[in-house]
């Protein structure tokens, strides 16, 4: 280029004269300046855009430094890296943002240092603190936010990058527009040292050279930028490859050849698609991509998974030109999320085998505590003396706990293992907070504490749902509420929140005490599982911390939701609902109430929420009704009314009064002249028998039991009149029964002989055996009134005994009562002995109370049962059971063997196991015994032999089963 322009300027001497000497001049200054500022425009774009391909090049060092240490928390070199890779782009950074001319460039690379610090910093930081600490959550943070973060910082350097590759463009723009610009100039300065003459175009000719000289410098520096950027692309660890408009690699670097196994020669020219697996979303032509999944294929056949970023190359006019690729390669987080996803899931099998091993030793946790309890209350019932009675009463007590334990760890382990259910059925709403309360206002009033219920007169009483499980949170509720209350009271109260249609109903129940309250941080504390307000080694009050998660559960699963409102010494409210459904052409009002109307009543007690109470619940049935705070008080408005020709018909009296007691103000109103027209019904503690005593020896009208319910209250004003004198809510001991004979069917020798000791204390004979098997030869050679049978049996177990007595009973004319006995609590067993053919089900351990009222239920509702008379005999009758039952239990089998289900394979052969050996087919019961031990010890290495053999045994038994079930149905029909 300097020999032309040295050419044209040597013909152009001739003709520059006097005027080429002012213009050269003038020109010489202009191109200088021109080419200094197309210069620096120049270099400047390139350090600019070299500065932030080195910062993308450091953030990647600086993420797979992070990579590193989240594999390998102690590794050195990785800690060496990040800090490295940090300062080099702190550095890079900085110097980008100094070099630049470009605004948009510049307020996004403040954006970048912004976000950078403040955000990726932060949470890298993090990161890092928790990863040999707390490296579950270190791999969240990582792939939740720490990814996110870094991945924006990427787009943020691609974006710069792209601004930084345009300013160079731009200022390549200037220089060449400036080059043909000097070319320009040049013929002019030819023309003017025509005109001037050969000492201005001398002059002209140095400048000229000197312009071509800062343009061969120029291009120096523009090939030390692209040697620059080469060694930036060599040191990236991702892979880096720019490909043409027609879909040909043009450049890759040294990673994404080690990657593939490629050289660069090899790789240059050649199509992409050929090394991305088929069916890949990034394709040649595609818009720009952010973190796209894309799989490599390496020259071994080796897949790789890679994280794919594109950006599109366009030209001077806007038009594409190529694009650029980065590809992470992906495979060590995948491992890592593998080995998390593997460590979630042993977690998850861990939970499930707790709670099914939870499940299944409730049947082994509860067998000897009924022995306990049960022996204990028949030690109880014989002569002791006032210390051994204080004694086993707390054996009897501490029993009592611990089964509350072993039934909240159950409930527990059932709702996590999904196995718990809800059994809606109708009940009376009013009567089951009766029951409920009534058994919690013995240990409210051994704390001399108030408990009150308040039922609105809006709420439906006649509803459906699962009344235990309603019972079971109230229960929680209120006890812990009376645990945590020293002095006060404690008040239940519910009231309609809303109507679902005509169907259902939600109701809100609180229950609130003036108790030592909890922390306002505690709040949400309190309903997680083994968690309590107070769970320091110096704790006042005992508990597991289940009952109120538990209690949470169950809320949730009756369609309701539970919250706390408590201040540190103001007591505590719980708050429930529940959405229940309404029984359907049921009378929710009681009997007629007009009788009722203007009846007064006075009502005397010293708490000012349970005369508030009791007020609005008399107020609702059109009774007028009068507070008074204390006995004298009482007395002085019963005398009142009286003078004023107005005397109140009925005194609602609190026992238990400050000063003047409650039975002080009867025996007054009894005795004073005028008042003896008002009948007296006293409030009186359940746990107090001789106060129903007085009761009964000062002739008052009536006697209820705290708290009082409406329909215990309407009931007594009902039987209440005059001359009456019933002593209500005072329970008395049941009639005499005649005495039963009862087989006693349990294989545990303990538990056996406490039945037995048990029905032999209530006057009935026991005949105790061991298993269903010596029951059915029992029900032979005797008679017996009912059968207490135990459900799981060796030999024989209850369902399969119930089954063969039921269609033995066919040929009876009769049917004899059956109640299942069982330590499993789980759902379904109710249903399960149900279906056998049981009549009752009572859980253990078992409770002797329960145990004799489903007794006599049972009987009193067996008497006179009808019974089909199909003349089959006990044998007959098993025999035709085996073969019915033969397919759906070798079915069973078969599923259990085909999911690998130990526990299900063993249930169902020892199921299978006693039908066989009451057959009395020894070898098949031999077979399927080989089946239930491999089931109990996990161990299927040789269920195949053992399959065989049984399958074997019972093709041998088919055909005497067949003839056998011929025989049968001929008993049936002769």
């Amino acid at each position: 280029m300097r020999k032309r322009i040295s050419l044209l300027v040597a013909v152009g001497f001739a003709f520059l004269l006097g005027l080429g000497v002012l213009t050269s001049l003038a020109m010489i200054a202009g191109l200088r300046e021109t080419m200094s500022r197309a210069q620096a425009s120049h270099a400047s774009a390139l350090e600019v855009r070299a500065s932030v391909r080195s910062l993308r090049a450091d953030y990647l060092a600086s993420g797979d430094a992070v990579s590193r240490l989240m594999l390998e928390p102690g590794l050195v070199d990785a800690w060496t890296a990040k800090r490295q890779a940090d300062d080099s782009a702190a550095e890079h950074l900085a110097a980008a943002a100094r070099a630049t001319r470009h605004g948009e460039l510049r307020t996004l690379l403040e954006e970048l240092d912004t976000h950078d610090r403040e955000v990726t910093n932060r949470i890298e930081d993090e990161l890092l603190g928790l990863v040999e600490t707390d490296p579950v959550s270190a791999k969240r943070i990582y792939f939740e936010e720490y990814l996110r973060a870094r991945s924006f910082n990427l787009e943020l350097v691609d974006r710069a990058l792209r601004l930084a590759t345009a300013e160079v463009a731009e200022a390549s723009q200037y220089a060449e527009a400036k080059a043909r610009q000097t070319i320009a100039l040049a013929w002019l300065a030819l023309a003017l040292f025509v005109v001037v003459g050969t000492t201005s175009g001398i002059r002209l000719s140095g400048s000229v050279r000197k312009v071509a000289q800062d343009f061969e410098d120029a291009a120096a520096k523009v090939g030390e930028q692209r040697d620059r950027l080469r060694t930036v692309m060599t040191a990236m660890h991702d892979a880096l490859v720019v490909i043409d408009a027609r879909g040909g690699i043009s450049m890759a670097n040294d990673a994404a050849c080690a990657l593939l196994g490629y050289g660069e020669t090899e790789l240059i020219g050649s199509p992409v698609g050929r090394y991305v697996e088929a069916g890949s979303t990034a394709l040649p032509d595609a818009a720009e991509l952010r973190n796209e999944r894309i799989t490599f294929l390496a020259r071994n056949g080796t897949r790789i998974p890679m994280s794919l970023s594109a950006a599109l190359l366009r030209g001077p006019g806007g038009e594409a030109i190529g694009s650029v690729w980065v590809a992470h390669d992906m495979r060590d987080q995948l491992r890592m999320l593998e080995e998390m996803e593997a460590a979630r899931d042993t977690a998850l099998e861990a939970s499930r085998l707790k709670s099914e091993f939870l499940a299944n030793m409730s049947h082994e946790i509860r067998t000897p505590m009924n022995a306990i309890i049960g022996f204990t209350d028949l030690v109880l019932e014989t002569a002791l003396g006032a210390e051994q009675s204080e004694y086993l009463g707390h054996v009897r007590q501490s029993s009592e706990a611990l089964l509350a334990i072993i039934n909240e760890v159950l409930d527990l382990s059932k709702i996590e293992a999904g196995r718990l259910r809800l059994d809606p059925a109708p009940f009376s709403l009013r009567r089951a907070l009766g029951a409920v309360l009534s058994g919690m206002a013995i240990r409210a009033d051994e704390k001399k504490l108030e408990l009150a219920v308040d039922v609105r007169a809006h709420v439906p009483d006649a509803v459906v749902g699962d009344v235990s499980r309603l019972r079971q949170v109230l229960v929680n509720l209120v006890g812990n509420a009376i645990k945590f209350t020293e002095r006060g009271q404690v008040v239940v109260q519910v009231t309609t929140e809303s109507y679902v249609g005509d169907e259902e109903a939600v109701l809100h129940f609180s229950v609130a005490d003036t108790g030592i309250g909890i922390p306002p941080d505690k709040h949400r504390l309190v309903f997680q599982a083994f968690t309590q307000g107070d769970g320091s080694m110096t704790r006042r009050y005992e508990g597991t911390g289940l009952g109120l998660a538990i209690a949470s559960q169950l809320v949730e699963m009756m369609g309701g939701r539970i919250w706390l409102e408590s201040a540190v010494g103001e007591g505590s409210t719980f708050h429930f609902t529940a959405r229940l459904a309404l029984q359907q052409d049921v009378a929710r009002l009681p009997a007629n109430l007009s009788t009722l109307a203007g009846l007064r009543v006075l009502v005397v007690d010293d708490s000012a929420t349970v005369r508030s109470i009791l007020v609005d619940m008399l107020k609702t049935w059109s009774v007028s009704a009068v507070a008074a705070d204390g006995g004298a008080a009482g007395l002085a408005a019963l005398r009142e009314a009286h003078e004023a020709g107005h005397p109140f018909a009925l005194a609602l009296v609190d026992a238990k009064l400050p000063e003047m007691d409650g039975f002080e103000v009867a025996r007054r109103v009894l005795d004073e002249a005028g008042l003896g027209q008002t009948n007296v019904i006293l409030l009186t503690a359940l746990n107090r028998p001789d106060e129903a005593a007085r009761c009964r020896a000062m002739g008052v009208s009536g006697c209820l039991t705290k708290p009082v319910s409406a329909s215990a209250l309407l009931e007594a004003i009902h039987r209440t009149g005059p001359g009456e004198t019933s002593v209500e809510g005072v329970a008395g001991r049941e009639p005499t029964r005649k005495p039963l004979r009862v087989l006693v069917v349990e294989d545990n020798p303990t538990n056996r002989r406490m039945l037995t000791v048990l029905l032999e204390t209530r006057g009935h004979t026991a005949v105790p055996v061991e298993d269903g098997l010596q029951a059915i030869a029992a029900l032979q050679v005797a008679s017996f009134d009912i059968v207490l049978m135990d459900v799981q049996m060796p030999r024989m177990d209850g369902l399969t005994a119930t089954a063969g007595i039921r269609a033995w009973e066919k040929g009876t004319g009769s049917r004899l009562p059956i109640i299942a006995l069982t330590a499993h609590a789980m759902k379904g067993d109710r249903e399960r002995c149900i279906a056998a053919g049981m009549d009752a089900y009572v859980s253990k351990p078992v409770d002797a109370e329960e145990l004799f009222s489903v007794i006599a239920s049972v009987v009193d509702g067996a008497r006179g049962a009808p019974s089909d008379d199909t003349g089959m005999s006990p044998d007959a009758a098993l025999d035709k059971i085996f073969w019915e039952d033969r397919a759906r239990m070798v079915e069973t089998l078969r599923s259990a063997l085909a999911t690998r289900d130990g526990s299900a394979l063993e249930s169902a052969a020892h199921r299978l196991r006693g039908a066989l050996m009451a057959m009395a087919a020894p070898g098949a019961a031999a077979a399927a015994l080989c089946l239930e031990e491999i089931g109990r010890e996990q161990d299927f290495r040789s269920v195949a032999e053992a399959w065989a053999r049984l399958t074997n045994e019972l093709d041998r038994l088919e055909p005497r089963l067949a003839a056998l079930s011929e025989r049968a149905e001929e008993e049936t029909t002769s």
